[in-house]
C-alpha cells in the first residue's frame, strides 16, 4: 500500500484534536471524539467523508464555508444524541471530477478501491475503530454524495451508513439511477438523502430527481430518512446546516423510547472470579466442580482484567475467567453489542439476591448503567422471582423496585427503555406449573403484583410459561390464571426446551407461536417470543446429556426468529448474551476444543461439524436484529459465513 505517513497535532485550533496524514496521494484529516485519549479501551464508529478540506476549517474550505463539523459533532455527542464517533475527511485533488464519477456506469472505481482497499485498512490499524459496516459511514455532498452511492454499490457491506447530501443525480444523463436499478446484489446501508428545493438553474427537475432516487432506494426496503429544504441552494452553508441532523439519524443511540422492533438479550451478569467462583464452579474451578459448558472467548480482554483459572490450561498456557463485577468486563460486552448493532439488554435481577445486592452496592447493575451511557445500548430491569416465598414477594417486588427507581434512579437513565413514555419492567416465573419455586401460588395475588407496579406508572412484561394460553405443560392450570396473563402489557413466554429441532421449532410457530398472537391482538396485549440458539447443562447437571440441545450451526435459532417476525411478532428476546451454564450464550464462545482448557468436558462452536468464528452468534444476532428493524428483508435462509 502507498501509505507516507505525517502525523501532526491541531488540538489548540479545533474543538476536539484533530490527526493530519497524507495518504494514498492526498491529505487526510481525522477527527477524535471527546476523551479518545483518555479511555484506550474503548472503540468508535467511523464516518469517511469526501472533500474534506470543506469540513473543518474556514482557511481550507471551497469560498472559506466550512461545515462546521467538529463543532457539531462535538455538540451532539456531549448532549447524548449521537454515538461518539471518529470521522476522516479526505480531502480532494485536482483530479476530484475524474475521481467522483469514475465509478459511474461500468468504469472501475478507483477511487472507491483507494478507499476500501487502503484508507479503510490504515484508518483500522492506527485507530481503534468498529470495522464492521453497522459502523461505518460513508458521505459527501453534490458530486461527494453521488460517489457515497457509487461506491455502496461497487463495495456493498463496506460502508453500512450514507450521508448523501444534494447528489448530482444528473451527471451522465441520471447513470446513477440506471446503475441501481440494474444492481442485483443486496443493497443494506441506512441512508440519509436530503436536497435543497432552490439548487442549480432547474430546481424542480433537481428535486425530481432526488425524489426518483428515494423512491428506489424504498422500493428496495431500504431504512432512508428524506429531506427537502426549502430555499436552501447547492453551497456549504446548506449543507453545514443539515448534516447535524444526518449525523442524529445514521450514527443515534438506540431508541430507548419504545419496545417497538428491539432484539434484547436476557444479561445474567452473574459470574464472579478469583475469592469467589460465583456461577463458574461449586468452588475453585476444575473438571469435576465446573457448572458451565462453554468457555467464554477472552482474546479482546486484559488479562489484567481475567482470573487465572488454578490448574486449568489451554494449549500449555493459563485459562482464565472474568468477573462482571469488574466495570471494564461489563463495558467490553456491552462494546461487542455496540459493534454489532445490537439495541440492548433486560438485566437478570433475582428477587432472592436483592438484598445482597443492595448490601453489596449494586455493584454490577452499577457497571451495566456505565456500559449503557457509554455504548449507547438500552437496558431495563427483569426480575426473576426464582426462589422467593409466597408470603413476601410482592413486598420485596415492592421494596426493591422503589430503591431502585428512588436511589440507583435507573428509569431517570437516558438509556432505561420505555415503552409509551412509561419505564420497562419485567417479572419472570409466575404462573409456572412448580408454583412453590415460583411464588406466588394465587393467581389473584400475581395479579395484585401487575396492578401495583401499573399504578407506578410502567410497561409490565410477563414472564410466562410456554403454554400459557392453554394452560397444560408447564402452566400452573387454575383458571384463574388467565386472567393474570390478559392483565400483563407484554406477554414473554419462556420457551428454551420447549421443542429440539427445526421441525418442532415450526409445529411450535403452528401450533403455539401463531395462535399466541391472536389471542393477544384481541386482547390488545403485545407478544415478546423468547428464542434461544440452543442448549447443553451437562456440567451443571451430570446426569444430563452433552449437547443436549445441538445449534446446528445457527439454523436451529435462525429458524426461530424467522417464525417470530413472520408470524407478526415487533420484538424479541435472546436467551442469553452471556449464560454458559446452559449454554445459551450468544457472546463470544470458544469455536474449537482446541480453544477451550484441556481440563473437563467443554461444548464449542464445532461440536456440530461446522467450523465457525467465535463471534458467530453475535453475527447472526446483528442480522436478526436488522431483520426486525426492517433493515435486511425477511427470510427463512440463514446468512452465509461472509455477512
Amino acid at each position: 500500500m502507498r501509505l507516507a505517513l505525517l502525523v501532526l497535532s491541531l488540538s489548540s485550533a479545533f474543538a476536539q484534536p484533530f490527526e493530519y496524514h497524507h495518504v494514498i496521494g492526498r491529505d487526510i484529516i481525522v477527527y477524535l471524539p471527546p476523551h479518545y485519549r483518555d479511555d484506550p479501551g474503548r472503540h468508535y464508529p467511523v464516518l469517511y467523508m469526501h472533500d474534506g478540506q470543506n469540513l473543518f476549517d474556514p482557511a481550507t474550505a471551497f469560498a472559506h464555508h466550512e461545515w462546521n463539523l467538529d463543532e457539531t459533532a462535538q455538540q451532539l455527542i456531549e448532549a447524548g444524541k449521537i454515538r461518539p464517533l471518529i470521522i476522516v475527511g479526505i480531502y480532494n485533488t485536482r483530479d476530484r471530477m475524474k475521481e467522483y464519477t469514475s465509478g459511474i456506469g461500468d468504469t472501475p472505481a478507483t477511487y472507491g478501491r483507494l478507499l476500501v482497499e487502503e484508507l479503510k485498512p490504515f484508518i483500522d490499524s492506527h485507530y481503534r475503530t468498529l470495522p464492521g459496516p453497522e459502523n461505518t459511514g460513508l458521505g459527501g455532498s453534490s458530486l461527494g454524495g453521488l460517489v457515497s452511492l457509487s461506491i455502496a454499490l461497487h463495495y456493498p457491506g463496506v460502508f453500512g451508513r450514507l450521508a448523501i447530501l444534494s447528489p448530482s443525480i444528473w451527471w451522465q444523463n441520471r447513470q446513477i439511477l440506471t446503475d441501481f436499478a440494474h444492481f442485483e446484489g443486496k443493497f443494506t446501508p441506512k441512508v440519509w438523502l436530503d436536497i435543497g428545493t432552490a439548487e442549480g438553474n432547474t430546481p424542480e427537475k433537481t428535486v425530481q430527481d432526488t425524489r426518483t432516487l428515494r423512491e428506489a432506494l424504498e422500493a428496495r426496503g431500504v431504512e432512508i430518512r428524506y429531506m427537502e429544504d426549502p430555499g436552501a441552494q447547492h453551497n456549504e452553508a446548506a449543507w453545514s446546516r443539515r448534516i447535524g441532523i444526518a449525523l442524529e439519524f445514521l450514527f443515534s443511540k438506540v431508541d430507548s423510547s419504545t419496545l417497538d422492533r428491539k432484539v434484547l438479550f436476557g444479561y445474567q451478569g452473574w459470574f464472579d472470579c478469583g475469592a469467589n467462583w460465583s456461577h463458574w464452579a461449586r468452588g475453585v474451578p476444575s473438571a469435576e466442580s465446573l457448572v458451565i459448558d462453554m468457555y467464554p472467548d477472552l482474546k479482546d480482554f486484559d488479562p489484567g482484567d481475567l482470573c487465572a483459572v488454578p490448574g486449568m490450561t489451554i494449549g500449555g498456557k493459563p485459562a482464565y475467567l472474568f468477573s462482571a463485577r469488574n466495570p471494564r468486563v461489563v463495558r467490553k460486552h456491552f462494546e461487542w453489542m455496540e459493534e454489532f448493532g445490537l439495541d440492548g439488554v433486560l438485566v437478570q435481577r433475582f428477587i432472592a439476591e436483592t438484598p445482597r445486592k443492595r448490601a453489596e452496592g449494586d455493584v454490577v447493575l452499577k457497571n451495566i448503567m456505565a456500559a449503557a451511557a457509554e455504548t449507547g445500548r438500552a437496558f431495563a430491569i427483569e426480575y426473576d422471582i426464582s426462589g422467593g416465598k409466597d408470603d413476601n414477594v410482592a413486598q420485596q417486588l415492592q421494596d426493591d423496585w422503589k430503591y431502585l427507581v428512588d436511589t440507583l434512579k435507573v428509569t431517570a437513565h437516558p438509556n432505561y427503555l420505555h415503552h409509551n413514555r412509561k419505564p420497562v419492567v419485567s417479572v419472570w416465573g409466575m404462573g409456572l406449573s412448580d408454583l412453590d419455586k415460583h411464588p406466588p401460588s394465587d393467581p389473584a395475588k400475581a395479579a395484585a403484583i401487575v396492578r401495583w407496579f401499573q399504578s407506578q406508572g410502567v410497561t409490565y412484561i410477563g414472564g410466562t410459561p410456554a403454554r400459557w394460553r392453554t394452560l397444560k405443560a408447564d402452566a400452573a392450570p387454575a383458571p384463574g390464571w388467565a386472567d393474570y396473563y390478559h392483565s400483563l402489557d407484554v406477554v414473554q413466554p419462556w420457551t428454551i426446551g420447549r421443542y429440539r429441532n427445526a421441525q418442532q421449532v415450526d409445529e411450535w410457530r403452528r401450533n403455539e407461536l401463531a395462535p399466541d398472537l391472536a389471542d393477544l391482538r384481541q386482547h390488545h396485549q403485545l407478544y415478546m417470543p423468547v428464542i434461544f440458539p440452543g442448549f447443553s447443562w451437562h456440567n451443571l447437571n451430570r446426569t444430563a446429556p452433552e449437547n443436549a440441545i445441538p445449534r446446528n450451526g445457527g439454523e436451529f435459532f435462525w429458524e426461530q426468529a424467522y417464525n417470530a417476525r413472520a408470524a407478526g411478532a415487533t420484538m424479541l428476546k435472546i436467551a442469553m448474551f452471556d449464560e454458559v451454564n446452559e449454554s445459551t450464550a450468544m457472546f463470544k464462545v470458544a469455536s474449537r476444543r482446541s480453544d477451550a482448557p484441556q481440563q473437563g468436558f467443554w461444548l464449542t462452536l464445532d461440536a456440530d461439524g461446522r467450523e465457525l468464528p467465535s463471534d458467530w452468534y453475535l453475527r447472526l444476532a446483528r442480522e436478526i436484529t436488522r431483520m426486525f428493524h426492517g433493515e435486511r428483508p425477511l427470510t427463512s435462509d440463514m446468512p452465509g459465513r461472509r455477512m
